[in-house]
């Protein structure tokens, strides 16, 4: 009962600091994030913010309505198998499916899972470290230290898939207990912990087999030391792993890797891989300077837990760090990638930076362990006077280090209520049809349109109507062409051509769009609309056309089925050189800023006498136009900026209004090239001696101020 009760008041203890910690987010729990810091990456924590948040609840509504839709979502429409594209969440389930079958708020279901996984993981750890200590102030500091580091706490209450390492400790526990005697409680309780920590996220799933494989050496060596065989513990974690069998098949047709180029994805990797110096200052910032010296002191004891268990959380806490490392150590990386499925399109290697922060937590507790131990043995009275009042003292300075001066700044989500207004109107009245929300964003490096993306996935968890807009980490192939065709509306071709690979209904226009669409959308185009609804901060259209009738055949190129052929049957050969001629007229914004993304509107002329391929979601063939900077003008370039493809066939003489991206690597004096490129092929330009197909512009770029 003393037990029972020192871990009941562990429980709620740990409830308390997540309130406190958190605050005044528990406030606004249905409508409001906490803010990060104000810089690009505030977009991207608000569009993962969304994409969690959808994901969750999008989650729940297909479990509990029609399993079978699990993988499809309702977002990037007509694309299938879009939950594949991130991560499925499904173990936080039990979390906060309750929360939204009850409020149909996906807000609330979002924070309300990211504070209950802070106080998991940190009352896991105290499970954890009270057993293999004995002591419960050890096993609370250790639970206040992995529980609410900036990494395990949703990086700071935002991110939920960062959050979703809660079991982790648990397992190690209960592997533990099961090498040295297999029960079958025991390996009943460690199969279904690993089995949901598995499902609770694709990036954990991989940290924690890398967790175990570093464990598996100790465990078998404890299981021997107790004339046990290991395998009734390896066997229950191996079955466990079967839980991935129902969702591996849909990331396999995925791709494992979202059809991302291998040359983009090792620049990114190249970005994403801190220095061992960068990782070793992060486990400062995680656990501070007390916690990793409370963990050396942890290293070297031998007493309770035994040595061989705290060499077995260092090995596993060294492996993740490695591993975080990602191409800074390219042996390692490269290796994995090759001998394990899926890991080589890992693109954010710090996410096993988790292992090093549980191991430094588990051996923090350890140590303070072993310093109360040392402290009875040598000065009981002063241990028994001055332990409990340290160990407070310690609890307290931990707790102010991971809460901000004034608590956290809350966004307003969504950010004006009206917001939500289109939303309601569309999941009682929008019967049918799939509905696109304008603005829309074509690249993550564009803040606003990127928000709006999120607020049309958090408005579709109201209605659950396809959507053509959505944001993920692996988007499907045809999201660039739709994004292309949605920015360009109301011209009356790319509507004929959305309409055609789409079955859309709806079209919601938001008062935040940019200057140059709200113009054209004022002139109008003559498109089949008909104004159902207007609303405080957008307006509602309904088509009044048939669409759908290429939806078949976009499934059916993205499915692998249709190749060779452009979505308008033209074959996507490779151009013979009288196709290359084309005129090209671009027209430059004013002041182009370095580190921005920016759009240079481009008039486009097919001057020769074949077609151009570009309706077209495949990865070869299709024409694009694409931006590089000369540096200073001279010899050396950069490739900053993806292909933007023309999204349409182009007959010999048509003409084509676009865009193309621009983001300037930094302020000086360049040359700004802008050119045809055939996807597969490169640059037309450096294939033919036609000069017209690139246009050189001389360009000065100025700093970015951060307005």
């Amino acid at each position: 009962m003393r037990r029972l009760s020192i871990t009941l008041a562990a429980a709620i203890l740990f409830a308390a600091v997540t309130l406190l910690l958190a605050w005044p987010l528990p406030l606004m729990m249905g409508h409001g994030m906490v803010a990060s810091a104000p810089t690009a990456a505030d977009s991207w924590a608000r569009a993962d913010f969304d994409l969690t948040a959808w994901i969750l609840a999008w989650g729940t509504h297909a479990l509990s309505t029609d399993p079978a839709t699990l993988f499809a979502g309702n977002l990037f429409h007509p694309a299938t198998n879009v939950l594949a594209g991130s991560e499925n969440l499904l173990g936080l389930q039990p979390l906060t499916a309750p929360l939204f079958l009850l409020t149909g708020n996906a807000v609330l279901a979002q924070n309300g899972a990211l504070l209950m996984l802070a106080w998991l993981s940190a009352f896991t750890t105290f499970l954890a470290l009270q057993r293999w200590t004995g002591m419960a102030g050890p096993a609370l500091l250790g639970g206040l230290f992995f529980g609410f580091a900036p990494q395990i706490a949703g990086d700071n209450w935002i991110r939920v898939h960062w959050a979703a390492v809660s079991l982790l400790p648990l397992i190690t526990m209960l592997a533990w207990r099961a090498a040295a005697a297999p029960r079958r409680g025991t390996l009943l309780a460690l199969l279904t912990a690993v089995a949901l920590q598995i499902l609770a996220g694709i990036y954990v799933a991989y940290a924690l087999a890398f967790w175990l494989l570093a464990l598996a050496p100790g465990l078998a060596f404890e299981a021997r030391r107790h004339g046990q065989s290991p395998l009734p513990c390896f066997l229950a974690i191996a079955a466990a792993g079967l839980a991935v069998v129902p969702v591996a098949q849909p990331y396999l047709e995925h791709g494992l890797g979202g059809g991302i180029d291998p040359a983009a994805l090792a620049v990114i990797l190249g970005a994403m891989s801190p220095t061992p110096a960068a990782l070793a200052a992060r486990l400062l910032e995680q656990l501070s300077p007390l916690g990793i010296g409370l963990a050396l002191i942890g290293t070297m004891g031998s007493s309770a837990p035994p040595r061989r268990l705290r060499l077995s959380l260092l090995a596993g806490g060294a492996l993740g760090f490695a591993l975080s490392a990602g191409v800074q150590l390219p042996a390692l990386y490269d290796l994995l990638g090759t001998l394990v499925p899926g890991f080589a399109s890992i693109r954010g290697p710090v996410r096993f930076f988790v292992l090093p922060i549980l191991a430094t937590a588990l051996l923090a507790g350890c140590g303070v362990a072993d310093l109360l131990m040392l402290a009875q043995r040598h000065a009981p009275r002063l241990a028994r006077i001055g332990g409990p009042v340290l160990l407070g003292l310690l609890a307290v300075f931990v707790v102010s280090e991971r809460r901000p001066a004034g608590g956290w700044t809350i966004h307003p989500v969504p950010a004006h209520p009206a917001e939500n207004d289109p939303y309601f109107w569309l999941a009682e009245h929008g019967e049918r049809g799939a509905l696109l929300e304008l603005p829309m964003h074509r690249n993550v490096m564009e803040p606003s349109a990127l928000r709006a993306t999120g607020r049309a996935m958090r408005g579709s968890t109201r209605h659950w109507l396809p959507l053509l807009n959505g944001y993920t980490g692996h988007p499907p192939a045809s999201s660039r062409l739709i994004a292309t065709l949605a920015t360009r509306l109301p011209d009356a071709r790319a509507f004929a051509d959305l309409c055609a690979i789409t079955d859309l209904r709806w079209i919601l226009l938001h008062s935040g769009m940019d200057p140059a669409m709200r113009t054209r959308w004022q002139r109008g185009g003559g498109l089949p609309l008909r104004r159902v609804q207007s609303f405080p901060r957008s307006t509602l259209f309904e088509v009044r056309r048939k669409c759908g009738d290429a939806t078949a055949r976009l499934r059916a190129e993205l499915a692998g089925e249709r190749t060779g052929r452009t979505l308008g049957d033209l074959p996507l050969d490779a151009l013979g050189i009288g196709a290359l001629r084309a005129e090209l007229r671009p027209k430059l914004p004013i002041g182009l800023r370095a580190g921005v993304q920016q759009w240079v509107e481009v008039t486009v002329r097919n001057t020769s006498e074949f077609p151009w391929p570009g309706l077209t979601s495949q990865s070869e063939g299709g024409l694009a136009l694409q931006t590089r900077w000369r540096i200073g003008g001279g010899d050396e370039i950069q490739y900053n900026d993806a292909a933007a493809p023309l999204a349409a066939d182009l007959k010999p003489g048509e003409t084509l209004h676009t865009t193309v991206g621009a983001f300037p690597p930094r302020a000086g004096d360049h040359t700004l090239e802008i050119g045809l490129v055939q996807e597969g092929r490169g640059w037309l330009a450096d294939l033919s001696p036609n000069r017209e197909l690139m246009v050189s512009l001389p360009v000065t770029t100025t700093p970015f101020t951060g307005r």
